[in-house]
C-alpha cells in the first residue's frame, strides 16, 4: 500500500498518528503495540473533532508520567520492545535519528543524549503509534508533498530558538519543503524523525488507486483554516493502468564535412552498439551524409536514453527528442 501524506499546514506525530487512525488504522492493534513497550501510565483516544467545516480526527495521548527530561537510551530500549518487529525497528530508527540531532556532536554517543523536549512518554506513544498504524495498513512506500515550515522563534529547553528549531532542519536534511504563512513550528522533530525512519521520499501524488483517506489534527487552533495532516492511502497501479512510460532522450548532433563513407559508417557503428537509438533513422542519416559528402555540410544526429540504458532494452513508447 502507497501512503501520500499531504502536510496542509505543518506534521507533528499526533497529527500524523490522528490521520493513520482516520484513514483506517485500528485503534486497538496500534494500543497493543505500544502497550508492549511496557510503557505504563498512558492512555490513548481517537477522538473526532470539526474545524473550519472539515471533520478530522484527534490522537489524544493522556499520561500520568510528567518527566521533561530523559535519556535517549531510555526511550530507545522501550521502543526496541514494541511488536511486531517492524514497528520496533522504525520506532528505534525514529527516537535515534532525534537523538542524533539534538546532539549534534560528531562524538556523541545518541544513546546518551538528553532529550529535553521529548522527556514524556507522549512522544514515544506517538512515535509506536504511527508506527504501528502503517504496518496495519500495509504501507510498504511513504510519500511526502513538501513540508511547508513557518519561521520566527521558538522557546525550548534552552531558550528562545530561530524557527524552524536546529533539530528540526537537521532532520529535514534531503527533504523537500517550502515557504507558509503560517508564523512558528509548523513540523516537529517528532514528525520530521518519523518521516526520516519510514525512508519517505518526497514529491506529489503517485499514481495509485485511492482507496482511503484520513485527516489529522493538531493541537494549536487557526483562524482562518483547519490544522491538518492529510494521508491517503492507495494500491499502486499495473504496467497497464500505468499506461506507456515516457522517458527523456539526449540528441546528440555534429555537422560533418569532408568526411569519408567508411569513417561514417564506422561512427554509426560504434553509436548503435553504445546505445544509440533508432537504427533505421541512423542509416537513414548516415546515407544522407554519404550522399552529401563534398556538397557542403550535412548534420548528423544521434540519439540515447538519458538513463544510459542499452538500445535493446529500448521502450517503444519513449518520449521524444
Amino acid at each position: 500500500m502507497i501512503c501520500w501524506i499531504n502536510p496542509f499546514t505543518g506534521l507533528a506525530g499526533d497529527m500524523l498518528l490522528g490521520a493513520l487512525l482516520d484513514a483506517g488504522a485500528p485503534l486497538e492493534q496500534v494500543r497493543a503495540s505500544i502497550a508492549a513497550t511496557g510503557l505504563t501510565g498512558w492512555e490513548l483516544d481517537a477522538v473526532w473533532v470539526r474545524s473550519h467545516g472539515l471533520t478530522a480526527t484527534s490522537a489524544r495521548v493522556r499520561v500520568t508520567d510528567r518527566a521533561t527530561e530523559r535519556r535517549a537510551a531510555e526511550l530507545i530500549e522501550l521502543a526496541a520492545a514494541a511488536h511486531p518487529e517492524p514497528v520496533a525497528a522504525l520506532g528505534v530508527a525514529a527516537l535515534t535519528a532525534i537523538a542524533r540531532a539534538e546532539g549534534r556532536l560528531p562524538d556523541a554517543d545518541p544513546a546518551e543524549v538528553h532529550l529535553h523536549e521529548l522527556g514524556g512518554h507522549d512522544a514515544l506513544v506517538d512515535i509506536i503509534g504511527v508506527a504501528a498504524a502503517l504496518h496495519a495498513l500495509d504501507v510498504t512506500e511513504l510519500v511526502c508533498a513538501p513540508l511547508p515550515l513557518g519561521t520566527g522563534r521558538v522557546r525550548s529547553a534552552h531558550g528562545v530558538l530561530p524557527c524552524p528549531a536546529p533539530a528540526t532542519m537537521e532532520l529535514l536534511a534531503g527533504a523537500a519543503v517550502t515557504g507558509t504563512d503560517l508564523p512558528g513550528e509548523t513540523v516537529t522533530p517528532t514528525g520530521a524523525a518519523l518521516l526520516r525512519a519510514a525512508g519517505a521520499r518526497f514529491g506529489p501524488l503517485p499514481p495509485m488507486t485511492p482507496v482511503a483517506t484520513g485527516y489529522g489534527v493538531g493541537t494549536r487552533i487557526l483562524t482562518d483554516r483547519p490544522n491538518v495532516v492529510a494521508v491517503t492511502l492507495g494500491r499502486p497501479l499495473s504496467s497497464s493502468e500505468a499506461g506507456p512510460k515516457v522517458e527523456d532522450v539526449l540528441t546528440l548532433e555534429a555537422n560533418l564535412d569532408d568526411v569519408t563513407g567508411e569513417t561514417l559508417a564506422h561512427t554509426m557503428a560504434r553509436a548503435l552498439a553504445e546505445g544509440a537509438l533508432d537504427e533505421a533513422a541512423g542509416l537513414a542519416a548516415l546515407a544522407d551524409a554519404v550522399a552529401g559528402a563534398g556538397f557542403g555540410t550535412r548534420p548528423l544526429v544521434v540519439d540515447a536514453f538519458a538513463s544510459g540504458r542499452p538500445n535493446h532494452e529500448r521502450n517503444p513508447a519513449r518520449g521524444g527528442r
